[in-house]
């Protein structure tokens, strides 16, 4: 498996242009969209709690984390896409 591993990349280095395939970009996207709707979610179960209690600061961390997560991945996504060009 290391081996098949090892050649693919030597195909993919070998290569003028690397491409990402419309079915992997769609699925990039959607775990963005994913990612961006747990952020909401979080967000509002955060701004529920009136106590500011434990619960609602883990939500908020939960809230940002999903929030991070999103913006790494359309960095990536918009990294490939430059690529591509």
């Amino acid at each position: 498996m290391g081996v098949a591993v090892i050649l693919t990349l030597r195909q993919l280095r070998s290569e003028d242009t690397l491409l990402i395939s419309t079915a992997a970009r769609d699925r990039v996207k959607l775990a963005i969209d994913q990612c961006e709707e747990q952020f909401h979610v979080f967000d509002e179960k955060s701004s529920e709690d009136s106590l500011d209690s434990y619960e609602a600061a883990l939500n908020r961390g939960r809230a940002m984390a999903f929030q991070e997560a999103a913006h790494y991945v359309k960095s990536a996504l918009h990294d490939i896409d430059v690529k591509s060009l």
